[in-house]
């Protein structure tokens, strides 16, 4: 698909084309009467009436229990091909609503070739700026499809490509025009890049093809690959890493750090990410469906990847590190055990409680690596706990902190940009569920029914207090029915999350 998008500052659209979609945004109640000016009457007429049956039938539906999001959309088609639609956006909607409704009203406009007008200059100026960024995104999520394979590939017809020039008036300046569709559509691509990852089975994203991607990527964009494999990391002292991967016979994982200095660059963020390609949870094997979707115990780590490429795209004057633990958790006769000790990277013993929480073991030596950079923000991204999703759902992701005041700015973070978070407690009492009486800690709390605390808890011993350091357990990687701008159950979610955080801690 190939997207253009053009800016007409003001407040009205060119004169009426048939077959042109056009679409207004509107806030408010009733249908503009403005908008009798830039229609035909027809047309406008038949809006009035569409707008009036829908005011009777939220009017019946009063007091019941809603389900949707009561967002209105009025759509007129035109006998030429185009359509006029007006798309109401309630001006107390926050954002992840007005995400949700956006992609309900326009995600399918963005799937068809042709010239599509929207019309933004009825909504709230100070929305403007940030709705346009938004739809910027989804013109590009729209297009995501994930890969197939054998027949359901090969007898797929190549079709034209689809063109689609969006013309947008807004009141918002040319200049801020551009900053927001560049950024929009960068985020897009970002999150298209982490479905796409997520979505390969594990027949086919291996640490082995994994780790050619990487090589690849560092290759033509001209950034540092450093990967430490298997050897290396056993001189390394990488005990608890190299724990998770004794069963599995493919020797390429290990830890992935991409890094890259822009000249002028005076802070530095480190994107620490698990890529599990694949776990079975070993000995502690997991039952029934609970091994479906294994293959993507990889988001984190496609997560701080496109971070690390946005940081780079966008320009922005930071000093930017990706940390990779690339791995799978499988079973054999040499796989780790319950009840054994290992060493990690700084030196801590770790007393195993459970194979499955594989996750923690490979981010305790790749933080305790990552810490060594002194960064000036950590993140760390990890499809890591079912106790994240039982406290929550899918609809958000439990954030941690090691500063109270960043996991307050996750929060208010999340919620702005849509991609929301909600913080749990990680004070120093929880260290006590995780006392071993053979080693320095112990890897899980006992029968603890917030393995998601106690996660985070072990996570930031290795990370330690040198560094601002945000742990972001991805309970909404994969959520039924999508979640904000996004259409699919693999959301992607995280990359549009921790920019803004990041840009609002380091002022970037």
């Amino acid at each position: 698909m190939t997207l253009s998008f053009s800016f007409a500052a003001g407040t009205k659209l060119a004169s009426f084309d048939p077959k042109v979609r056009r679409v207004y945004l509107v806030s408010g109640v009733d249908l503009p009467r403005d908008l009798k000016s830039s229609l035909p009457e027809a047309i406008f007429n038949r809006l009035s009436e569409a707008a009036a049956q829908a005011h009777h039938a939220q009017a019946a539906k009063s007091g019941a229990f809603e389900t949707e999001i009561p967002a209105p959309c009025l759509t007129v088609p035109l006998t030429e091909g185009g359509f006029v639609k007006v798309a109401w956006i309630p001006a107390d909607f926050d954002s992840f609503e007005t995400q949700e409704a956006l992609r309900k009203h326009l995600a399918g406009s963005f799937k068809k070739s042709g010239a599509l007008e929207i019309d933004l200059s009825r909504l709230n100026a100070d929305r403007q700026p940030q709705v346009l960024e938004w739809l910027a995104s989804l013109s590009t999520l729209a297009a995501y499809t994930p890969a197939v394979f054998g027949r359901r590939a090969s007898g797929a017809k190549p079709g034209k490509p689809e063109s689609v020039a969006v013309k947008v008036v807004s009141r918002v300046t040319p200049g801020a025009f551009r900053q927001a569709v560049e950024l929009g559509q960068k985020l897009g691509e970002a999150n298209n890049r982490v479905r796409g990852l997520a979505d390969l089975p594990g027949s086919e994203l291996n640490p082995t093809t994994y780790k050619k991607k990487l090589e690849a990527y560092a290759r033509d964009e001209k950034v540092t690959l450093k990967y430490m494999g298997m050897s290396e990391l056993k001189k390394m002292g990488a005990g608890s890493f190299l724990a998770v991967v004794k069963a599995d016979p493919n020797t390429d994982s290990g830890i992935a750090h991409l890094s890259y200095k822009p000249a002028g660059a005076k802070k530095k963020i480190v994107f620490v990410g698990k890529g599990l390609c694949f776990d079975t949870g070993g000995y502690n094997v997991k039952v029934g469906n609970y091994m479906n979707g294994m293959h993507r115990d990889m988001t984190g780590s496609a997560v701080a990847w496109n971070l690390f490429r946005v940081v780079k795209e966008l320009g922005l004057k930071v000093e930017v590190h990706a940390v990779l633990a690339i791995a799978e958790n499988l079973i054999s006769p040499t796989a780790y055990r319950a009840d054994d000790v290992v060493t990690a990277m700084d030196g801590t013993s770790i007393e195993v409680v459970n194979t499955d929480a594989e996750g923690r073991m490979v981010l305790a030596d790749t933080l305790a690596y990552a810490a060594k950079l002194e960064a000036d923000l950590i993140f760390d991204f990890a499809t890591l706990t079912g106790s994240a999703v039982r406290a929550i759902d899918t609809r958000r992701s439990v954030v941690f902190a090691n500063r109270d005041s960043l996991a307050r700015l996750a929060v208010e973070c999340g919620e702005e940009c849509g991609e929301r978070t909600w913080s749990l407690p990680l004070s120093r009492d929880y260290k006590r569920g995780l006392k071993s009486d053979v080693a320095d800690i112990l890897q899980c709390c006992h029968g603890s029914n917030s393995d998601a605390i106690y996660a985070a808890t072990f996570l930031r011993h290795f990370v330690g207090e040198g560094s601002p350091w945000l742990h972001l357990d991805l309970s909404s990687h994969s959520n039924k029915g999508g979640l904000g701008l996004v259409g699919t159950e693999t959301t992607g979610f995280g990359v549009r999350w921790a920019l803004a955080t990041a840009r609002r801690y380091l002022k970037i």
